[in-house]
């Protein structure tokens, strides 16, 4: 056993010496690589699973060469003949720290969370001309260039005005352009085609929240948890109107269950459920209604440590 882990630590400076000699990536671009290498059509809970490998694989990787490079060099200043090199690997240090600066800057992990998949037959388009269209804006709107892709998804809905897809990143397109009305009118062209449409219903009270239309940007939230109860996005969403407008018995009521389905699939979006509850909490503290929020958060089955 002896030989073995000698083997082992020899691997390991072999390994962490040529670490310290190049440039290293931050635990977050080594996760985010692997993010990137996910199935966006796996179910939510295995992709919330592999995100959450991801993330603790890179912290190790890291831990593995930043601690075992200090007990090394640390050892260079004994004169024991033998040499017992003892690190203590924790996989979960700065974890959050990290999943947050995924949310924030991972391209593929913000593509893996918001992905809605095609819901009906007019998601796609059977024009040859529509669906080249389509694909280049979206090899464009990926790049960043979201003027080109508002372009190119308007000639394909030219093509085909059925083409909901086309319509659902059409308005993507135009509302990452900051021209909200054209998001809103290209998602409800949308909605027409197929009701619904997970995409443009996700991406409409998006639309009008940015228009600072609070009352239509609440109804189409509740449009969305009407027909897509199980998904968290449209609780989440009316807690963070309900905030907006001071609304906090409506921001306590939708982020409870919010927080338990991201809790509940490990999601990165726990953290920003939190953080939610933590400004619900808040305004409710402040306008003397605490007891209103444990009544709701006992409806809700959430225990409360105050």
């Amino acid at each position: 056993m002896k030989n073995t882990l000698s083997i082992i630590v020899l691997i390991l400076i072999g390994y962490c010496c040529q670490a310290q000699d190049e440039v290293t990536k931050s635990p977050a671009e080594e996760a985010c690589e692997c993010i990137a290498k996910i199935d966006i059509n796996e179910n939510k809970k295995d992709q919330n699973e592999q995100v959450e490998e991801c993330i603790k694989d890179a912290i190790m990787a890291q831990q593995i060469s930043t601690k075992l490079f200090g007990a090394l060099e640390k050892s260079k200043d004994t004169t024991r003949t033998e040499k017992d090199i003892n690190i203590t690997i924790n996989a979960s240090e700065g974890y959050e720290k990290i999943e947050r600066e995924l949310i924030d800057n991972c391209k593929a992990l913000n593509i893996l969370l918001n992905n809605a998949k095609p819901s009906s037959t007019n998601s796609y388009s059977d024009n040859e001309k529509a669906m080249e269209y389509y694909n280049q804006g979206y090899q464009v709107y990926n790049a960043g260039d979201f003027k080109k892709a508002v372009e190119l998804y308007g000639k394909a809905v030219k093509e085909d005005e059925y083409f909901a897809f086309a319509w659902d990143m059409l308005g993507v397109s135009h509302r990452r352009l900051d021209n909200y009305k054209e998001a809103i009118n290209a998602y409800r062209k949308s909605l027409k085609i197929d009701p619904y449409g997970k995409m443009p219903l996700q991406n409409l009270p998006i639309a009008y929240r940015l228009e600072k239309d609070y009352k239509k940007a609440i109804k189409a939230y509740e449009e969305y948890i009407e027909r897509y109860p199980e998904d968290p996005e449209g609780y989440f969403g009316l807690s963070q109107c309900g905030l907006l407008t001071k609304n906090y018995e409506l921001a306590a009521n939708n982020i409870f269950p919010a927080y338990k389905m991201y809790a509940e699939v490990n999601s990165p979006y726990k953290q920003d459920a939190e953080a939610v509850l933590s400004a619900v909490y808040k305004g409710m503290k402040e306008n003397d209604n605490l007891e209103r929020f444990r009544e709701i958060a006992a409806k809700h089955e959430i225990t409360l440590n105050e």
